[in-house]
């Protein structure tokens, strides 16, 4: 059996709107065709072309359209992976960060239907599949399109579980439904029940039409967003784009728990589509875990960006550093525009292969950076040259390293032995020692060195990881220098990153509204503070231009890039993967490691999550929590 050029391979599902087929392509493409019975099947078809063609994040794409004996069909990727529903029913609610993420997910697919002027129609969990590729919206504009051509007045309610109140008034699909719908699926994936679900229908109808959603076990901030979508007024609900400022930290208002007894009648709501929104040493206990791609919201109003803070004056003591600089409040929002898609990394050319740990590097000599060394707690390998080479192994275990630029020198560190820290000349094998008197029960770890390959910045930490020093050698000048900038009681966070053109170093801090980053020159004074933009990232915060500033976003979940200079938000990007940032390929890619699958890769993504090339591919079994590769910009 055939459905114009698809070979049927079984039947998927029948029901009252036709049949769902498991089918081949014209190229051996696996695929699933929808045929569907209309009264008026170019009406249908004329419905679904705004989604034919759709490239939205995490929206089932519409491959192929057309009739076949008198009945519209409609050819979709075929998924592998559970629904929503399915999920929750074999592996209870999600939870935590893994919700979050998937709320934005599926937030940015609404987003992406909306501004193709269509809309969703009946996002439930059964209309979103959770592959290894992450959550996909599926299904969408198909019941909109039946229902306008459906023959018969009147379109059958299995459930009213997922349906906007407006619905049974007789409104047309529209985007707040849909944002009422995604309220009432993520109220369902949090707790495992719609919040009006009741033991009959007329029951539920009731409640949706008459009666507070229940929310228990919804935590904020997703419980006020989805106690806002839920308003029985469609004009009371924020719109997609508004929903998914929320979502990634920032919008313009607060969104409370409102009151959400019924309005008096609504008159239909005019809608129109949405504007274009805008754009370690590694910790796998805290890697993300749902499954995905890269999402990347570009283009979403950049609200929360805020000025920076003034420089003050400052009163030393030694090397410790005080100060009394203030961070500014957040100015008006400003709107920044998406940018086009960079030009993709060139593609490979070359292949190097490691043992123990086994891993490809797959290469292109035009590449601005290379995989430098790697290591685990039993060796440790450093390239011999900063453009290509074999690896060696270096007569050291438990170590941490960090190679310069140019591969002339090793920082190599060494928290078990008494020589806490080793600058290696490669082309001698020359040692320099330095002497420094470290705080008490002290670490020493993240060596990264300057821009210009010269001087190696290292993080002093006491405790559970707390920044309170940096650290900052000069191999060939043979000098070693400690600047004190806290102590265990105070608020700083992650790790010392060098400032674009190495006059100074970035820590993240606990701000009074969160997370953020301070600006400190070399001697440790605080010059800045950006309280708003999340927890710092690492060392490699900064891109190779300095023109772009990436952190934890806010919300956690994804990953921000602000400007620096003027504190606005260019892009945010979450992964769904358990993932490692390692650094930027280049100023419009990161290098992000993804641990799924039967082989684990490190990837070069763009500012919107797409991935553009691989770069290195591992074993599942050589990639052990104490494996770390170590990237750097290209120096000969």
């Amino acid at each position: 059996m055939r459905v114009g050029d698809y070979a049927v391979d079984g039947v998927v599902e029948k029901s009252g709107r036709g049949e769902v087929y498991a089918a081949t392509g014209p190229s051996g493409e696996p695929v699933t065709v929808s045929v569907f019975v209309a009264a008026d099947p170019d009406r249908f078809l004329a419905e679904i072309e705004p989604l034919r063609g759709l490239d939205a994040f995490y929206t089932e794409p519409i491959l192929a359209t057309g009739a076949a004996e008198g009945l519209p069909y409609v050819v979709t990727p075929r998924l592998t992976g559970l629904t929503l529903r399915q999920e929750v029913a074999e592996h209870g609610p999600l939870q935590g960060p893994r919700l979050h993420r998937l709320a934005i997910a599926t937030m940015t697919a609404l987003v992406g239907i909306h501004q193709a002027g269509a809309v969703h129609g009946e996002l439930s969990p059964d209309r979103i599949t959770l592959g290894d590729q992450g959550p996909m919206v599926t299904g969408a504009g198909i019941g909109p399109a039946w229902e306008a051509t459906a023959e018969g007045a009147t379109v059958r309610v299995d459930t009213p579980d997922f349906l906007a109140p407006e619905r049974f008034r007789g409104d047309p699909p529209a985007p707040p439904a849909d944002v009422f719908a995604w309220a009432c699926t993520m109220a369902y994936a949090a707790t495992g029940s719609a919040p009006f679900e009741a033991d009959s229908m007329s029951a539920a109808m009731n409640r949706l039409l008459n009666e507070d959603p229940v929310l228990d076990g919804m935590d904020d901030p997703l419980l006020g967003l989805v106690a806002a979508c839920l308003a029985k007024d469609p004009g009371a609900r924020p719109d997609a784009g508004t929903a998914l400022m929320r979502l990634v930290g920032h919008s313009t208002f607060t969104v409370a728990v409102p009151s959400l007894t019924p309005p008096p009648q609504a008159a239909p709501q005019v809608w129109a589509p949405e504007p274009e929104p805008e754009p370690v040493r590694r910790s796998r206990g805290t890697g993300l875990l749902l499954g995905a791609a890269g999402l990347a919201i570009a283009g979403l109003s950049a609200l929360g960006g805020h000025a920076l803070a003034q420089s003050t004056t400052t009163q030393v003591r030694a090397t410790t550093a005080t100060t009394t600089s203030k961070a500014s409040a957040a100015p008006s929002a400003s709107v920044v525009k998406a940018q086009p898609a960079p030009s993709p990394p060139p593609s490979p050319t070359t292949k190097l292969t490691t043992k123990d740990p086994e891993f490809v590097v797959r290469e292109n000599p035009s590449d601005p950076v290379r995989m430098v060394a790697y290591w685990t707690k039993k060796a440790a390998y450093v390239r011999d040259s900063p453009t290509g080479g074999t690896f060696t192994k270096l007569d050291r275990e438990n170590v941490e390293l960090g190679p310069s630029p140019d591969a002339a020198w090793v920082a190599i560190l060494d928290n078990d032995g008494k020589d806490k820290v080793t600058l290696l000349d490669q082309a001698t094998k020359a040692e320099f020692k330095p002497t420094l008197e470290l705080p008490d029960k002290s670490k020493m770890s993240r060596p990264t060195w300057s821009g210009d390959g010269k001087r190696v910045l290292i993080s002093v930490t006491v405790g559970d990881a707390k920044p309170v020093a940096f650290v900052i050698v000069d191999p060939v000048a043979k000098t070693a220098s400690m600047v004190t900038t806290g102590d265990a009681k105070t608020k700083d966070t992650g790790t010392f990153a060098w400032l674009p053109g190495d006059s100074g170093v970035l820590i993240g801090y606990k701000s009074q509204t969160g997370d953020g980053v301070r600006f400190l020159d070399l001697a440790g004074h605080e010059t800045r503070t950006m309280g708003w933009v999340g927890p710092e990232a690492g060392r490699r915060s900064f891109s190779p231009d300095g023109r772009h500033l990436l952190t934890n976003c806010p919300s956690g979940g994804s990953l921000c890039i602000w400007d620096p200079t003027t504190g606005v938000r260019q892009a945010s990007v979450a992964f769904f993967k358990d993932f490692f940032f390692y650094g930027w390929y280049d100023n419009a890619h990161l290098i992000i490691q993804e641990r799924a699958g039967d082989t684990h890769r490190v990837l070069a993504v763009d500012l919107r999550g797409r991935q553009q090339r691989v770069l290195a591919e591992i074993a599942p079994k050589d990639d052990t929590d104490d494996l770390f590769l170590y990237y750097y910009a290209v120096r000969s």
